[in-house]
């Protein structure tokens, strides 16, 4: 199913039930419990109202699920003017339901917009599984080009190390950045009533 756009308007549900459970992988040993795990019940077609709301477009035709693992179901979607973003859901097993999709949504924004890397841009997210969409999400701009593993076997010596030391640089900033506390990172409003230790 992955690598095609598809209108879920006029698709089958066996289609949309593609999009909720885990299609890319296979147990040994408890194989049901394995796949429960990674079971997210959402509606596709309110996701795609909220990633064309996100992109100032009405609505998100084109959906095409991209990847799936132990963390996120990634999507990549189409509005009528081309523009394309990326949605993420977490499965049961990502971690602490609110928490997990909050820090990430927070530690990405610190990221951009404190440390100034090369991050993508979080367009909208949720942290409830409430209506409309049922689940968790977050919506993220698309980063233009290439997979590093798409080139990895075809790179230089030479280009390794460019690359290697763009990364090690990337890290250093993170690094020394003076960090008050351990723990993970969230946006103030994010944690309403909860211990707080501002970093800025």
């Amino acid at each position: 199913m992955s690598g095609s756009f598809h209108h879920l308007s006029t698709s089958s549900p066996a289609l949309r039930e593609e999009f909720v459970r885990n299609t890319s992988r296979r147990w040994i040993f408890n194989e049901t419990d394995r796949l429960n795990e990674r079971y997210v019940k959402f509606q596709p077609t309110e996701l795609q109202k909220i990633a064309g709301k996100a992109v100032q477009q009405d609505y998100c035709p084109d959906i095409m699920k991209l990847a799936e693992g132990g963390f996120n179901k990634v999507f990549l979607l189409r509005a009528k003017n081309g523009r394309e973003v990326i949605a993420r859901i977490p499965p049961p097993i990502a971690g602490p339901p609110h928490y997990t999709t909050a820090s990430e949504v927070g530690t990405m924004d610190f990221l951009r917009t404190v440390l100034k890397l090369p991050v993508p841009q979080v367009l909208a997210y949720s942290l409830s599984a409430g209506i409309p969409v049922g689940a968790e999400y977050m919506i993220m701009e698309r980063v233009e080009g290439e997979s590093l593993s798409s080139r990895c076997s075809s790179l230089t010596t030479d280009e390794v190390k460019d690359i290697m030391t763009l990364i090690a640089d990337l890290e250093k900033k993170t690094f020394y950045y003076p960090f008050p506390a351990c723990g993970s990172l969230y946006h103030k409003e994010d944690l309403d009533g909860e211990t707080q230790i501002p970093i800025m």
